[in-house]
């Protein structure tokens, strides 16, 4: 897999979106857990699948998560289950660990758009960036 890392220089507005989507981002992971939180309490083991039916769910509840892009969102989902994941390794090997955590204002940095269909514009390298 290919993956590419780029640093942003937004206009006021587009940060202010990509801040809001990020908020929507958190807010969505933090339901996640919730959700996975409550079906550990009832006794109920819940799977990826059903997470990322819930998403759906949500989106018809909250219309503000349309706004950000569906694989965005499910990659929200992804790394929630690899958080999950990388507790239980670390539990198999004997380390003492937690639960996870929810996640306060201005956690989420990162927006994953893992899908082509995307392209830059004006490829130009900023020099004050070189530094």
């Amino acid at each position: 897999m290919l993956s590419y890392k780029f640093r942003l220089y937004p206009s006021k507005i587009t940060e202010r979106t990509m801040n809001d989507q990020m908020e929507l981002c958190r807010w969505l992971y933090n339901q996640l857990l919730e959700e996975l939180n409550r079906a550990k309490a009832e006794g109920r083991r819940i799977t990826p699948l059903e997470t990322q039916t819930l998403i759906v769910k949500l989106k018809k509840e909250h219309a503000e998560l349309k706004e950000v892009y569906s694989k965005v969102l499910q990659m929200v989902n992804h790394q929630l289950w690899s958080n999950i994941r990388a507790l239980a390794g670390l539990k198999r090997k004997g380390k003492k660990v937690g639960m996870l955590r929810f996640k306060g204002k201005g956690w989420f940095k990162t927006l994953n758009y893992n899908q082509s269909g995307f392209r830059l514009e004006n490829k130009q390298k900023n020099s004050s960036s070189q530094k």
